[in-house]
């Protein structure tokens, strides 16, 4: 052997035949003569030396990457590597096991006979690290490194669990998915395996395995906020409003800020609006809460952005306060005042018959507006009657006259501390605004679902004012 033949990490033998017959084998055949070390001389000056190299000039070029590849186990000597060259072969088998070249080919466990090329040619190992002129060998034909792999390149990062759902699902937002209405929605979408992101007013919430997957910031204060939260969302379902006024904010503050949201989606590119509404909104209503949520209809529909308006009455189910108080009130007091006759009709829908219409049309291209109203419309008599059943009490039910009604539950409402019920809300609950008679697009009835629920009904009283339960 001669001086020098056992330290290089290079290919020493000649050039194959087809290389010399004109048909180049790979990027790496030709060029071993070129191939260059460090320290004050070429690599190729000592494979000539050897009587190995092709006679071409060993002058290092700028801006040409060092070319070094480990000697294969077949090739003259494989077993003794020392000084410069180990080093630099070191080098090379480092950059093999990084993380991104983890499955690359390993040396062969036994030699191959002297001048005999593997199965894959006589050509160097295609696609070392960071190589740009070695191509990588296609899979299959003797390469060991899967296929995945052979994609691979610098910079490649495998994407997360949380990126990988994102990329094959939709994000739906939703309005205060903390909130009563809004988490049955985003329990529906949830469970269709929809990604749900919520905009609240308490942002500092986190999200949990039952609730939103993200929590994003709802500042009306801030349109250029909200149009980030609202980025990357495909439909926006809106159930933000206010009962009464309280805190400062009116009914006239509501329609300004829904608005906004409404634009903020169409600024962010969102396909599609969801609008939870009431039955017989107006903007010409008398009635400062059915006028807000007619303005806001109003200017939904002349957006450019498709959209679904849903417009249910009253909602049962769940915790629902208006029906938990009536049994708080059966349960505790000996006598319950019904309002003139009591006559008026109420159409309640259960809110998972809600959440499940909400995500149909979150899901849908179609513009529709429909009243989300269940099977049964009992009149307000029959609903209290119901509920006095259920629970097994036995106040008496009195007719008191129609103006005495807000006072009465005004001076309830002080002692619970709460609002129990607007003189606004009683009188377009009266006037019939409570009731629709189209057909139904909730399947539940509220009957069933007061009698199957009655030994829980008003164990506590639910207090929507403070957002707390006061115990019996």
């Amino acid at each position: 052997m001669q001086p020098g033949a056992g330290l290089l990490p290079l290919r020493i033998r000649g050039r194959p035949a087809a290389d010399r017959a004109g048909h180049r084998v790979g990027p790496a055949h030709g060029n071993a003569g070129r191939a260059r070390g460090r320290g004050g001389h070429s690599l190729g000056t000592v494979g000539r030396a050897a009587g190995h190299g092709h006679g071409r000039s060993a002058q290092r070029r700028p801006g040409r990457a060092r070319r070094t590849h480990r000697r294969r186990a077949w090739e003259p000597g494989a077993g003794a590597r020392s000084g410069r060259a180990a080093a630099t072969l070191a080098t090379v088998h480092r950059a093999d096991h990084s993380p991104l070249c983890r499955d690359a080919p390993t040396r062969d466990a036994h030699p191959r006979p002297r001048g005999r090329p593997n199965d894959h040619g006589d050509r160097a190992r295609a696609g070392a690290p960071g190589h740009p002129h070695r191509s990588r060998p296609s899979p299959g034909h003797g390469s060991h490194r899967p296929a995945a792999h052979a994609r691979r390149s610098r910079g490649y990062r495998r994407p997360t669990i949380s990126e990988a759902i994102m990329s094959s699902t939709q994000t739906y937002a939703v309005t205060g998915a903390f909130s009563y209405s809004g988490r049955a929605i985003t329990a529906e979408l949830k469970a269709r395996g929809h990604h749900v992101r919520t905009l609240t007013a308490h942002p500092r919430r986190t999200a949990d395995a039952e609730g939103p997957d993200e929590v994003r910031p709802l500042n009306f204060d801030d349109p250029g906020e909200l149009r980030s939260s609202l980025r990357g969302v495909d439909t926006l379902i809106n159930t933000f409003w206010v009962r009464f006024p309280h805190g400062g904010t009116t009914f006239a503050d509501a329609v300004d800020r829904s608005n906004g949201l409404l634009d903020a989606a169409v600024d962010a590119g969102v396909r599609r609006i969801v609008h939870v509404s009431i039955t017989h909104a107006d903007p010409a209503s008398p009635y400062a809460y059915f006028a807000g949520k007619g303005l806001v209809e109003q200017h939904l529909t002349a957006l450019p952005i498709g959209h679904s308006v849903l417009r249910p009455a009253i909602l049962f189910g769940g915790q629902a306060v208006l029906i938990n108080n009536i049994a708080w009130l059966l349960r505790n007091l000996p006598v319950f005042a019904i309002g003139g006759r009591g006559t008026y009709r109420i159409r309640g829908i259960h809110l998972a018959d809600l959440a499940h219409l909400c995500a149909d049309e979150a899901e849908s291209d179609t513009d529709v507006l429909l009243d989300a109203v269940g099977p049964e419309r009992p009149t307000f008599r029959e609903l209290v009657t119901l509920v006095r059943t259920a629970v097994g009490s036995r106040a008496a039910l009195i007719d008191v006259p129609e103006p005495l009604v807000p006072v009465c539950a005004a001076a309830l409402g002080a002692v619970m501390r709460d609002t129990l019920l607007t003189k606004q809300e009683y009188q377009a609950m009266a006037h019939g605004l409570a009731d629709t008679t189209g057909a139904p697009t909730g399947d539940l009835a509220i009957s069933d679902w007061i009698a199957k629920n009655g030994h829980r009904l008003g164990r506590t009283y639910l207090n929507d004012t403070r957002g707390r339960r006061m115990p019996r």
